[in-house]
């Protein structure tokens, strides 16, 4: 699948899930209009091939976790069910605070800002002493403190999609704690 040619199709039918016009999830309707079609031409031609399994309706299931924490918007913060740890940039001054991202090892985009944000507080942590603070998501949808560290604390996804200089890897890696 061209990647380009996939970015072309987002951009033209997201007006159209936004207006209503679409009604299914956009990779869905991207997937039976564009490629689908495509495969099933090619596929036809094969031994094994069973038309039904590939035209019945897919069945999805979602897992979205509930929390005590919230934004200051008072928007409910998602934890992604697929990171076990997920890691939130914070950055206070006086009594103001402001999240500057949220990583985890769950996507490729997570795992890069996991990784941008473990670098730059790093950094800031030679010149400054920065708090870690460890929360614990338990089984009633509660996040719990376990506590507070002032070493770097790096997670699963660490050095992932983010073009880092090997060095700082190793020095950063080095100095650091894990988390497991």
């Amino acid at each position: 699948m061209d990647q380009n040619e996939y970015a072309a199709y987002l951009d033209r039918y997201r007006p159209m899930v936004q207006s209503g016009k679409i009604k299914k999830n956009i990779d869905e309707y991207i997937l039976d209009r564009h490629y689908r079609p495509k495969a099933i031409k090619k596929l036809r031609h094969e031994k094994n091939f069973d038309l039904a399994l590939w035209t019945e309706e897919q069945v999805r299931l979602e897992y979205r976790r509930r929390t005590n924490l919230y934004w200051k918007s008072g928007e409910e913060f998602r934890f992604d069910y697929r990171n076990p740890v997920e890691s939130l940039f914070i950055r206070k001054k006086g009594s103001d605070r402001a999240v500057f991202g949220v990583g985890g090892s769950g996507g490729s985009g997570q795992r890069q800002m996991n990784t941008f944000f473990t670098v730059v507080f790093y950094l800031l942590g030679k010149k400054t002493r920065i708090p870690h603070f460890l929360l614990k998501y338990n089984g009633f949808n509660e996040f719990e403190y376990i506590g507070r560290k002032y070493r770097m604390v790096l997670t699963a996804g660490f050095g992932s999609n983010f073009n880092l200089d090997e060095r700082l890897a190793r020095e950063i890696r080095k100095k650091s704690s894990y988390w497991r």
